[in-house]
């Protein structure tokens, strides 16, 4: 065991190492019997050519022979003729010549076969050497894959076996969790179903998918992340009727390693609805009323207001939208005062259950996103 729980590991680093004695013996067999077969490969690609020119050389020899065992018989039949010698002695000329003609054209067979033969035996002999080539990559795959390595780069968070323990194919070793150095991490999230409609996946053939408004992590309280919808899994929880979506976010490091950790709780906000512009005014500044329409008291400037502050207050009934911390939507009824709440206007937040437009008003203090 080169790990244990709680270690950092990179893709391809050691976790396990089963025994291999067995399979090292046969590699070491293999190893001398390619060795041996490189041998005679280069031997035969040495010697072949050489017996090629010896069969060669032995045919012309052979046929030297027969050339001047067919000129003397020639000869030898005219003095024969003649009776300058005897029939013995011309019997004995006419088996040497045969026997040369017999001995040349052995000696072509010979060079015609080590001709044919010559390339037969080198590719022979290049086949038994890429066998034993293969044979020696299979044992040696055979001890890689008893060297168990990690597959991705993350961290050891179980480990079920021990040094000298048996281990069966296919039981577990360690467990490791996936945390890429390249600061991706995915998060699930539970969306209803009525909401997965309104979601965008990133494709490379469309574009971005939908990004969060938010990412709240229990853990990681001031930390803020955004992200982005990658995928939406097509199976629903029917008791809960929601859809499983993964948002990817980029990992930040930390004084302990990356700062999102797997099994963390986190509260994802996405858009769900269409985005519009809205006007929003601060919960202070609506006026309720019994059966009446919620009021907001809007300031409009008198002609010298850079100087005086001085305005005179007018009353915008409006409806209500949505609401986000102390503020909350608002949109006019009436269509003459429309035009008075616009962004950046002003609202009166404090007194306005006493006021009436007949009352002269004056700037005292502002407040703009909830600072004074």
């Amino acid at each position: 065991m080169f790990v244990e729980a709680g270690d950092r590991v990179g893709k391809g680093d050691k976790l396990a190492q089963l025994r291999t004695q067995t399979t090292q013996i046969e590699l070491d067999v293999a190893k001398a019997e390619l060795a041996l077969l490189d041998h005679e490969l280069r031997r035969l690609k040495i010697a072949l050519p050489k017996e090629l020119e010896q069969a060669e050389a032995r045919m012309l020899a052979a046929e030297a022979l027969k050339k001047f065992t067919k000129s003397r018989l020639a000869r030898s039949r005219a003095l024969s003729s003649d009776q300058v010698i005897s029939d013995d002695e011309l019997e004995e000329i006419v088996s040497a010549a045969t026997a040369a003609l017999k001995v040349f054209e052995e000696r072509t067979i010979g060079l015609e076969l080590a001709k044919a033969t010559f390339a037969i035996d080198i590719s022979r002999a290049e086949a038994k050497l890429k066998v034993q080539e293969e044979k020696l990559a299979r044992l040696e795959d055979d001890i890689a894959e008893h060297t168990i390595r990690a597959p991705f780069n993350g961290y050891v968070t179980e480990q079920y076996t021990e040094v000298g323990q048996w281990v069966a194919k296919g039981d577990p070793v360690v467990e490791i969790i996936e945390v890429n150095e390249n600061n991706e991490i995915e998060i699930q999230i539970p969306v209803l179903e009525s909401y997965v409609s309104h979601l965008r996946v990133r494709r490379s053939d469309i574009g971005p998918g939908t990004r969060t408004i938010r990412i709240e992590v229990q853990a990681l309280p001031g930390e803020e992340f955004e992200g982005e919808v990658v995928a939406i899994v097509p199976k629903a929880d029917e008791s809960a009727r929601t859809f499983p979506v993964k948002i990817r976010l980029n990992n930040r490091r930390g004084t302990t390693g990356m700062l999102l950790k797997p099994g963390m709780l986190a509260r994802v906000t996405l858009p769900v609805t269409e985005v519009v512009d809205a006007v929003l005014v601060p919960k202070d500044a609506l006026v309720l009323a019994e059966g009446k329409a919620t009021i907001v008291w809007v300031l409009r400037k008198g002609r010298d207001f850079a100087e005086t502050a001085a305005g005179s207050p007018v009353p915008v009934p409006v409806t209500l939208g949505e609401s986000r911390g102390n503020w909350i939507q608002v949109r006019p009824i009436d269509k003459k005062t429309k035009t008075l709440l616009n962004p950046g206007g002003l609202v009166i937040t404090e007194g306005n259950e006493r006021i009436n437009p007949a009352m002269p008003a004056r700037v005292i203090e502002t407040l703009r996103n909830g600072q004074q």
